[in-house]
This record gives C-alpha cells, sequence and structure tokens, in this order.
C-alpha cells in the first residue's frame, strides 16, 4: 500500500538558513530525513556554511551504519557528493580524507546490487513494516549473532517501533561484540534521550569519550544535546575540547558563540566569532551574529 508522510515545512530554515533536512542528517535522524525528502525538500539546499545535507551527514556523522543509512536515502534522492563547500571540499571527499569507507562505497557505487538482507531490510524500513523487518533480523541473528550490522539493525527497528528498553539492550549486544565500535554508545544515548532520561544519555556519552578520548564525533553529539537540554555552559566547555583539536572549524566556533550569547556572555560570544570571522571573512552568518551580539551588549 502506498505510506502517507507526515509533512514537513519545506521552507522552514534554522539560524544556519539549513531547511530541516540538514539538522536531521547532520543528527542522524533518518526517518525525519525520509519524510523530509518524501515532503519535497531540496536535496541539494547549502546553508550559510557552505553545506548540503550530505557535507553533514558525512562531516558531523561517523561513517557507521546509521549513517550510512541516511546518506543513502539522500543519495537515492538525487543528493550530489560534489558541491564545494566554503572551503572548496565536497562530501566525496570528506568521506575519503575521514576514511568512512562504507560512505565511500556508496558514493562509488561498489555496494552489492544484489537484494541483499540489509537491503530488504532498509526497504522495509522506509515502508515502516518494523514487525517484518524484526522478524527477519531475528531470524538472521539465530543465524550468526556474530555480525554487528545485525544488532544495528535490531535495535534500530526496535527504536524505530518506540520500543527503546529493547533497543538499547540489542545495541548493547552489538558493543558487547567489539568494545571499540563506539557507534553502539551513540544508539544508546539516542535511546536515553527519545525516552527523556539526560543524565542516562549524558553518562552514556561520558562513558564512551572517556574510553575514545580522540573521538570527536562523540564530544560533539554530546555538545548538541548539551545545547538541546539549554545546558549552555557545559555545552561551551565541549564546544572548547573541540576547538583544542580543531581550532579552524568555524561551524565549533559558531556554536560556542550562540551558547555564549544564550548565557548572555556577550563579550565573549563577540570574541569567539571574531575567530570564525578571521577564518572566513566574506560570511555574512559570522558578521551578522557578530552584530546581534553588540547590539545585546549595549541594551
Amino acid at each position: 500500500m502506498d505510506m502517507v508522510w507526515p509533512i514537513v515545512d519545506v521552507n522552514s530554515v534554522n539560524r544556519f538558513s539549513g531547511t530541516a533536512l540538514l539538522p536531521s542528517s547532520e543528527n542522524g535522524y533518518a526517518k525525519t530525513v525520509q519524510y523530509c525528502l518524501a515532503s519535497g525538500v531540496s536535496v541539494n539546499h547549502i546553508n550559510r556554511l557552505g553545506w548540503t545535507a550530505l557535507h553533514e551527514a558525512v562531516i558531523l556523522g561517523d561513517g557507521g551504519y546509521l549513517y550510512t543509512l541516511v546518506i543513502q536515502l539522500l543519495i537515492e534522492a538525487g543528493a550530489d557528493k560534489h558541491i564545494k563547500d566554503r572551503q572548496g571540499i565536497t562530501p566525496y571527499e570528506y568521506a575519503k580524507q575521514s576514511d568512512q569507507t562504507a560512505v565511500v562505497h556508496l558514493f562509488e557505487d561498489k555496494l552489492v546490487n544484489d537484494l541483499t538482507l540489509e537491503d530488504k531490510l532498509f526497504v522495509l524500513y522506509k515502508e515502516e513494516y518494523y514487525d517484518e523487518a524484526l522478524v527477519m533480523t531475528q531470524e538472521a541473528l539465530s543465524r550468526d549473532n556474530q555480525k554487528g550490522n545485525l544488532h544495528f539493525w535490531k535495535g534500530f527497528i526496535l527504536q524505530e517501533a518506540k520500543n527503546y528498553k529493547s533497543a538499547i539492550i540489542a545495541y548493547r549486544k552489538g558493543l558487547e561484540l567489539d568494545t571499540e565500535d563506539i557507534q553502539f554508545y551513540f544508539y544508546i544515548a539516542n535511546c536515553y534521550r527519545l525516552m527523556q532520561q539526560p543524565e542516562d544519555a549524558l553518562k552514556t556519552f561520558d562513558v564512551a569519550i572517556e574510553e575514545n578520548p580522540e573521538n570527536s564525533f562523540l564530544l560533539y553529539h554530546k555538545s548538541n544535546y548539551l545545547r538541546e537540554l539549554s545546558r549552555h555552559p557545559q555545552a561551551i566547555g565541549v564546544m572548547k575540547q573541540l576547538l583544542d583539536k580543531s581550532p579552524e572549524r568555524t561551524d565549533y566556533l559558531f556554536h560556542k558563540a550562540n551558547s555564549l550569547r544564550a548565557s548572555n556572555k556577550h563579550r565573549d560570544a563577540i570574541q569567539t566569532i571574531d575567530l570564525a570571522i578571521a577564518l572566513d571573512g566574506d560570511n555574512d552568518l559570522f558578521t551578522e551574529h557578530r552584530n546581534q551580539s553588540l547590539k545585546l551588549l549595549e541594551t
């Protein structure tokens, strides 16, 4: 039967002038990505950082099971892997630079074209046939329970069906197979987020970050969640850690400046956005932010 998708406002944009598709791709909200595309949101819309949804999913993703799924949805909808951002870099080039092998294979169309188990699960997921997908996953796990991708799919299907506790159990099984496969921490934290258990979500991030201190993916998404919770002082601390690793990241500077502004630290916000302006002086997103902070400082 034909699915009736929720309608997404195709004209709505965020502070980056990005449609709903861009932050959904950034955060790995695959179903929202699907709904955006079904509603006619432009797949190649470029925000004021010069990023498309593909840029968001590659730069701010980890190339794991979830982000590969998101990127597959975008590619199916006609996303252009060759659009350059303000640094002149394409999503395809970012994927190669960050060794996102599965994503590179997607871009190069090197994945197996036969209707594999994952292809079938992908179709069932898109059509929201979660019961059928879960049965298929369980049958596959009964034959071989040593494959991380199957534990991801089981957890992800349960998560989409809002069975979050069972999803966490499935994700933990995937983590047990390889304790260094940190993507499962992200999935578990997101389940706690959906259950409105922020302390458990943050604790999950912290455990993962302590075990993988060099991994910026987890730090960034912890900062995103802290901003979502309006815990800006903590978010500022995390952004400082990220900027210590990558001082050239203007998106990090912009997020930090926003949290400083939300904390009524307007002078600090101006100093931070000045660093972004020094890196990309032609971007009026940053100069606008600076001018707004100056006005707030005067009030």
